[in-house]
């Protein structure tokens, strides 16, 4: 199958935290040998920040560690992509949220006139839910489908009327990129908690009160070093991590991610409370990976209305900072405990949520899509 993937960046994982799944995805649509062609707006948001902060050895070291997806990226110009040659021979086109409005028109559109393709638009911002009246959401009648990233948001498309099909596609682990690391005595190596989470724009005085009372206070009071990693930092926010001994990293090249985390004892994950509010069962691209790494993961609390995992087993749930403190407390000193829930979080991923298991719900439902148009071809004529 000819597949073309509209992606807002893979070269670039600054502040794209997404960017591990959709590259996870094209190595295994690869892998199984089909016929992939990803475009990348050359100047999108994500590599312009990059390269502005970390310059263009950082882009440069994405195609040393990824040449198998580098090879498929073509990157295009906005104003002069040419949609009758670019998907020509295309048998299913994917068009990621992201990607420029007036783009995700203009496939659309190109998908109504011509229809000898599908085409599937991925919903990884979730506008619906967050932005109702984000232009990314014209035409998506034209699409065949949307990829959702929670039941409640592909609920939406389908209540609202925004979306003819619509489905449920969770994010996932690309087990390729990711090595487990097994026993308490490998972890530690360099501190005992790592936190990495990127700032965004939207983050303001709620977001700092988080990373205050769930993060900072509980490891003083527990005595665990803790490094963060995350991009977009503001100084103000940096200045009260290191008030607090903390070294922030800034920027985490996400393929470095697990072995970052294979240095720690553990990792804590703070869903933000307007995402866990607006979003009941959309789970965090970190969380995915972390388990995934087989690091013991503390979450504060967030709604898994999917059902995704199993809060106690797979990775602990704390209520608060004192919570928090008391998990640190027993992870730090029951080795079996660590190598449990460590066991169990990697399980949940490798059972239920690689990109191998995305691939095979993908081919699926473009399986259904075959089935509907002969069977519509079939009355027609």
């Amino acid at each position: 199958m000819h597949i073309a993937l509209f992606y807002h960046s893979l070269i670039s994982d600054w502040n794209n935290p997404v960017a591990h799944f959709l590259r996870g995805i094209v190595s295994e649509l690869l892998h199984r040998r089909h016929e992939v062609t990803v475009y990348e707006q050359y100047d999108n948001w994500s590599r312009r920040n990059l390269t502005a902060r970390h310059g263009h050895e950082a882009s440069i070291e994405f195609f040393r560690a990824f040449p198998e997806i580098a090879r498929r990226i073509v990157l295009y110009d906005l104003h002069s992509v040419q949609l009758d040659h670019v998907l020509a021979n295309a048998d299913l086109v994917i068009v990621q949220d992201w990607i420029n409005p007036l783009l995700i028109e203009r496939i659309g559109t190109h998908r109504s006139v011509h229809g000898t393709y599908r085409a599937l638009l991925h919903d990884t911002r979730h506008c619906i839910i967050t932005d109702p009246r984000s232009a990314a959401l014209r035409n998506t009648a034209n699409y065949d489908g949307v990829l959702a990233g929670a039941n409640f948001v592909r609920d939406a498309y389908i209540t609202g009327r925004y979306a003819r099909r619509a489905w449920t596609w969770h994010p996932a682990a690309d087990l390729r990129r990711i090595e487990y690391t097994t026993g308490h005595q490998q972890r530690g190596t360099l501190g005992d908690v790592l936190f990495v989470s990127n700032w965004h724009r939207a983050d303001g005085r709620e977001r700092v009160e988080e990373l205050n009372t769930l993060l900072i206070q509980p490891s003083l009071r527990a005595h665990r070093a803790v490094k963060t990693y995350g991009a977009a930092y503001p100084e103000p926010v940096r200045d009260l991590l290191a008030h607090a001994d903390i070294e922030h990293g800034g920027w985490l090249a996400n393929h470095n991610l697990p072995r970052a985390l294979s240095r720690y004892r553990a990792t804590v994950h703070l869903p933000r409370r307007r995402t866990v509010h607006m979003l009941p069962g959309v789970v965090s691209p970190f969380m995915v990976e972390a388990l995934a790494c087989g690091c013991p993961l503390l979450c504060s609390p967030w709604h898994d209305a999917d059902g995704l995992f199993t809060a106690g087993q797979d990775y602990l749930s704390c209520e608060n900072g004192q919570a928090i403190k008391d998990a640190l407390d027993a992870l730090m000193t029951d080795p079996d405990a660590v190598n449990d829930i460590a066991h169990r979080g990697r399980s949940a991923i490798t059972q239920r949520h690689t990109c191998a298991h995305r691939v095979d719900e993908l081919l699926v439902i473009v399986s259904e899509l075959d089935i509907q148009k002969h069977h519509t071809a079939s009355r027609n004529a």
